[in-house]
C-alpha cells in the first residue's frame, strides 16, 4: 500500500499540481496554527495575570502553557515572555531543569 501511494505521490509531482496545492496548504496550516497558538498563549497569560491577585488561580502552570504556546506560535513573544522582570525567572529555571526556587516554595507553602 505504501507503493501505490508512491507513485500517486510521483504521479502528481510530475503534474505540477500537487507541489502548488501542497505548499499553500501547508502555508495556510502553519498561519491557522500560529495563530491558535498566539490565542491561547494570550488567554493562559491573561490567567497568569488573574491568578497573581487572586491567590486561588495558580500561576506557573498558566505560564508555562504560555511560555510553550509563544514558542510555537512567535518567537519574539517568547523572547518577550523570558525577559519579563516578573515571570522570566520561572520559565528559565524550568527550561534548565531547575524547577521553582526554593525560596518561593517556602513562602508558598507559608502562605498556604
Amino acid at each position: 500500500m505504501i507503493f501505490i501511494g508512491a507513485e500517486r505521490l510521483k504521479k502528481k509531482k510530475s503534474n505540477g499540481k500537487l507541489g502548488s496545492e501542497d505548499s499553500n496548504s501547508k502555508k495556510q496550516k502553519t498561519k491557522t496554527s500560529q495563530a491558535m497558538f498566539l490565542v491561547a498563549g494570550t488567554f493562559s497569560l491573561a490567567l497568569v495575570a488573574i491568578g497573581t491577585f487572586l491567590l486561588i488561580l495558580p500561576k506557573i502552570p498558566f505560564l508555562l502553557l504560555s511560555a510553550a504556546c509563544y514558542l510555537g506560535s512567535s518567537e519574539r513573544m517568547h523572547k518577550c515572555l523570558l525577559n519579563n522582570k516578573w515571570f522570566g525567572e520561572y520559565i528559565r529555571n524550568f527550561q534548565e531543569g531547575l524547577g521553582i526556587p526554593l525560596k518561593t516554595k517556602i513562602l508558598a507553602m507559608t502562605v498556604l
